[in-house]
């Protein structure tokens, strides 16, 4: 190969790892559009999954923000995934995820009124739906929800059976345009709906 061509294979191959290490954390979309940032686990809001690239294999310094304020918790941080609490300094506006100095691009999110409630394998459907009491099953979490409730599914929670609309899980009850309701599965759970 001449000297000429090895150069430029060269130039290529650092030019592609440098933009491979400056490339702009992106987000491509949430797990939730909206929810409040009060109630919940330690009274801090909503817990939201961002999914992109870019983001890190572990924080660091990095920082998720939603309406220009911090979150106040991390649960899980890869390169692909982010899940937070939004925190009750959270406002309506972009969730953005800041890495190194470089901001990803935003993604919508509304902070608005609702409840939070967990179900767990450990929990009691005579409990509170509180994170230190929690519910036992997804059917009772949907008798009892209301529109802009959110619904977090720990690990191993399951509705595998059928009930009385011959589904897992039938869900005859809606939301609002303002206020869904969201039933979603806990930051790093395993849960099974149907078989």
């Amino acid at each position: 190969m001449s000297k000429l061509v090895q150069l430029w294979l060269l130039a290529i191959c650092v030019s592609s790892a440098a933009m491979a290490q400056s490339a702009l954390p992106r987000i491509t979309f949430s797990d939730l559009q909206s929810g409040p940032n009060t109630g919940g686990k330690g009274n801090l809001g909503a817990i939201v999954t961002v999914y992109g690239d870019g983001f890190g294999t572990t924080q660091g310094t990095s920082t998720v923000t939603v309406g220009g304020a911090k979150a106040a918790a991390y649960l899980q941080w890869t390169n692909t995934k982010i899940s937070f609490q939004l925190g009750s300094a959270a406002v309506t506006g972009n969730i953005v995820v800041n890495v190194g100095g470089s901001a990803s691009n935003g993604v919508a999110f509304t902070v608005r009124s609702g409840r939070i409630f967990f179900v767990s394998t450990t929990g009691a459907d005579a409990n509170s739906g509180s994170f230190s009491a929690p519910w036992a099953t997804l059917g009772h979490a949907r008798t009892v929800s209301q529109a802009g409730d959110i619904i977090y599914a720990m690990n191993g929670v399951a509705a595998t059976g059928l009930d009385g609309s011959s589904a897992s899980l039938a869900i005859a009850k809606s939301g609002s345009s303002g206020l869904p309701i969201a039933i979603v599965a806990y930051p790093g759970a395993t849960v099974t709906i149907g078989s």
